[in-house]
């Protein structure tokens, strides 16, 4: 009894672990999402307008309340000016470099 209570709960620790992967990634992405259309000097309304919805999906976006397609991504991309890999990569030093390599 003791064996099967141990493996349920790492099957739920793996559970929560996931999912807290999953939470990590919509706000990796709704902060890319931010960080871009800050730099770009849009507002969540002007997005909105150009993705052909409200400000208020905008909105939902930015705080990972939204759940996006890769239909969608490509939309935000387009008008972030940018690419989808963008959108969801994880800054790096390395990133950096390479754009500091690439302005000179």
């Amino acid at each position: 009894m003791i064996y099967i209570e141990q493996q349920m709960s790492k099957r739920y620790a793996n559970q929560d672990h996931q999912l807290k992967k999953e939470e990590d990634v919509e706000q990796l992405i709704a902060q890319n999402i931010i960080r871009r259309r800050k730099k770009l000097g849009l507002t969540q309304k002007q997005m909105a307008d150009q993705l052909n919805t409200q400000q208020s999906v905008v909105s939902r976006i930015e705080t990972g309340n939204h759940n996006l397609t890769i239909a969608n991504l490509k939309g935000i991309a387009q008008v972030l000016e940018t690419d989808v890999s963008s959108l969801v990569a994880r800054e790096t030093g390395l990133a950096h470099k390479r754009y500091k390599l690439i302005k000179r």
